[in-house]
């Protein structure tokens, strides 16, 4: 039997269309624990860093935060993440490993399940190390 490769990219432009649709144990248990990692949101400015369809920077929203962007590279699932209101004027099509954003633009970046996907993980690394939060305002 010969194996049938495509690339990350063309695998997500195959997903999109059925990717909130269809169960996926996977993200099932990657929701179930990153959810108990997240702080709280409020007031907080965030990042969804290859966000997909928008599913998270939609649950961040919803959880309070002040701002939110979510930025992925394959316009198949930022067309998918546009039926989400909370997320709809909030998409960019970026490549993570140059985030087209200033240092300090976010308090937390999430960036779940595309890690696995990420050929050049430590640029991605560097990329988001690279933002420091601004430090807590003195009263």
């Amino acid at each position: 039997m010969e194996r049938c490769c495509v690339s990350v990219q063309e695998g997500y432009e195959r997903w999109a269309p059925t990717y909130d649709h269809d169960p996926n144990p996977l993200l099932a248990l990657e929701e179930r624990q990153l959810k108990l990692l997240i702080p709280s949101l409020e007031g907080k400015r965030v990042l969804d860093l290859a966000c997909g369809t928008g599913r998270w920077l939609a649950w961040l929203m919803k959880g309070g935060a002040r701002t939110g962007v979510g930025v992925d590279l394959s316009l198949a699932m930022l067309h998918a993440a546009k039926g989400k209101s909370a997320v709809r004027r909030r998409l960019v099509q970026a490549d993570c490993r140059v985030i087209p954003f200033a240092n300090s633009a976010f308090d937390l970046v999430v960036c779940s399940f595309a890690v696995g996907h990420i050929l050049e993980l430590q640029r991605v690394a560097q990329e988001v190390g690279a933002w420091r939060p601004r430090p807590p305002t003195s009263l």
